[in-house]
């Protein structure tokens, strides 16, 4: 008796070791095995995508960068007109005060993405473990970092209305190519004045006036940037952009970009043009490779493919045109979840963020410079 009750002890034993040792994994296992290996590599994927773009580096370090919770919509004031109640009066004359229209409000929704990784359960169970010849799950995140970085270039240069106005609106929709006309956050840009940035369109340059604009669309201005001479025409208009901007701010929340012949283009005027502030030092924001800076201000650099225009040189203000991140949401991993019940877990990244241009007359655009002469 006692020999088949220790037999059966034994048998029992066998089973129990077996089934936890050498059992499937179960989906709540593989759930929290993908989970917790995903999770480690929230900043990894911040650092290999957003990171490694200079123009969004320079968003995410800047003070100005807001951070909220949640929320769908922000609101915000725009100016839109200038205050005209200064008035001559003398005795017995009547001042009527007059309610001015000076303050619009702007609306920015939080743009949302998101990426997948997902692991079929066999897939998993097979490439875990000691054994292990690759590591399935960084692999597949390696990949999806790079559709993340190659979107984020070309949302960078957007206009806003890609995949039906989804994506966040860029350089190209905040910091417009026609100033003087279309529709600049739903008001009108050739009645309402403060929203016009600073220009040069071949006649004139400098913000317009709020009364009686002159000029029309930006035109390729072509002569800007004749060298032949030794002299570069383009300076003038760069320092009167530069005082437009820079006046009164501090000069560090202050960048250009443009593209990668444009910047190249740059590195002549040292050579050609002595004593101006055109220089090439080391920068934070280019993962040191050497650049041209204005005013000790970098000038970031993207090629045409990622959505970089050629020719133009953009200005950009970060006291003014800033990032707001949803802090819950931005590059946060969520899930697992298990689609129509397969055999599968899938993890989605998910992106939340919008740019807001709270002041367009601290950004500018000047265009043509890269049609130089020998």
């Amino acid at each position: 008796m006692f020999i088949a009750v220790l037999l059966v002890f034994f048998v029992v034993t066998i089973l129990v070791f077996a089934t936890s040792a050498f059992g499937d994994i179960t989906q709540s296992q593989t759930d929290e095995l993908i989970t917790g290996t995903l999770d480690q590599y929230k900043t990894e994927v911040i650092n290999h995508t957003a990171l490694e773009i200079p123009v969004y580096r320079f968003f995410l370090a800047s003070p100005h960068k807001q951070t909220v919770t949640g929320g769908h919509r922000i609101r915000f004031p725009v100016q839109l007109d200038k205050n005209d109640s200064f008035a001559w009066f003398g005795l017995n004359d009547n001042f009527d005060p007059q309610p001015k229209k000076i303050l619009g409000w702007g609306h920015v929704t939080l743009k949302q993405g998101a990426g997948d990784v997902t692991i079929e359960d066999l897939e998993e169970w097979m490439n875990s473990g000691p054994g292990k010849i690759v590591d399935i799950t960084k692999q597949k995140v390696a990949d999806l970092e790079q559709s993340i970085k190659e979107n984020l270039n070309r949302n960078a240069w957007s206009d806003g209305t890609g995949s039906g106005g989804k994506e966040p609106t860029g350089l190209t929709g905040w910091i417009p190519n026609t100033p003087t006309t279309g529709t600049w956050m739903g008001f009108d840009i050739s009645t309402n004045y403060w929203p016009r940035i600073w220009y040069w369109d071949n006649a004139t340059y400098g913000p317009h006036s709020l009364t009686s604009p002159t000029g029309s669309a930006v035109q390729a201005v072509g002569a800007i940037g004749d060298i032949s001479d030794g002299f570069a025409n383009i300076i003038p208009y760069l320092d009167n952009l530069w005082a437009s901007i820079a006046k009164d701010q501090n000069a560090s929340d202050i960048f250009h970009i443009t593209d990668l012949q444009t910047q190249l283009a740059y590195f002549q005027i040292p050579l050609r043009c002595k004593g101006f502030d055109i220089g090439v030092h080391d920068s934070d924001f280019n993962m040191g490779i050497p650049t041209a800076h204005y005013m000790g201000a970098p000038v970031l650099s993207d090629t045409i493919e990622n959505g970089a225009i050629s020719g133009e040189w953009r200005t950009v203000n970060t006291r003014y045109y800033y990032m707001i991140v949803d802090g819950a949401h931005f590059f946060e991993w969520v899930g697992p979840r298990h689609p129509y019940n397969a055999l599968r877990t899938a993890r989605y990244l998910v992106v939340r963020f919008a740019f807001v241009n709270i002041y367009p007359r601290k950004q500018g655009l000047l265009t043509g410079i890269t049609a130089w002469t020998a």
